[in-house]
């Protein structure tokens, strides 16, 4: 019975696995020609395609934490503890530490908010990137299965479409090719399609381990 559930397990995870992969392979495709059709406030702060990311890093994260429900493993459990916090800890970066909540203004480009230096929080924001980046660090090192990960199978196909992303965001963000405002839809599709491909890694190495 338990292989029973653990077959019918792994089969969804795989399913599941090829939808996120198909959905980044489709961003990454659509987002050139979409940066032509899309109006550009799709990709300010607080609209559409930032709002998309956040929705995809929370339910990823959450995801996350049910798979440790799936598996007796205890480092498996370790790897999605590790990636449900930078999940949310890149959420919280998404929505700029909190400075998304107190706009004071809008230029061409989209809504202006509080500088960090003026905000409120500052100091405590700054400790916890700091507590944050340190406990993701230590606890990789000392608790998430590294070594028996580097045995798995390389997800070639997933990490391609990922550095594609990473790429392409950063041509968005430059502005290069296609200028600043509609690179910044490219930077947040390419964003968008990197986030979704994270959770398929995710998927993969809980499937190989």
């Amino acid at each position: 019975m338990y292989y029973s559930r653990q077959n019918k397990h792994i089969k969804q995870l795989k399913s599941l696995n090829r939808l996120l992969m198909i959905i980044g392979f489709l961003i990454l495709i659509l987002f050139y020609p979409l940066s032509f059709i899309l109006p550009i406030t799709v990709s300010f702060e607080n609209n559409l395609l930032e709002n998309l990311q956040l929705l995809v890093l929370i339910l990823g994260s959450i995801y996350n934490l049910y798979l440790i429900g799936k598996s007796m493993d205890k480092q498996i459990g370790y790897f999605h503890i590790w990636c449900a916090v930078l999940m949310i800890f890149i959420a919280f970066r998404e929505l700029s530490w909190g400075r998304v909540f107190f706009q004071i203004g809008m230029e061409e480009n989209g809504p202006v908010f509080v500088p960090m230096s003026d905000f409120k929080w500052n100091i405590e924001v700054h400790v916890l990137i700091v507590i944050t980046i340190l406990f993701l660090i230590i606890f990789m090192l000392r608790n998430v299965p590294l070594s028996r990960m580097f045995n798995c199978h390389v997800p070639y196909i997933i990490l391609f479409f990922m550095i594609l992303a990473i790429i392409f965001s950063y041509i968005g963000d430059k502005g290069l090719f296609v200028g600043k405002l509609q690179g910044q839809i490219i930077e947040e599709m390419g964003e968008l399609a990197l986030y979704v491909l994270s959770v398929a890694l995710c998927i993969h190495y809980h499937s190989e381990l």
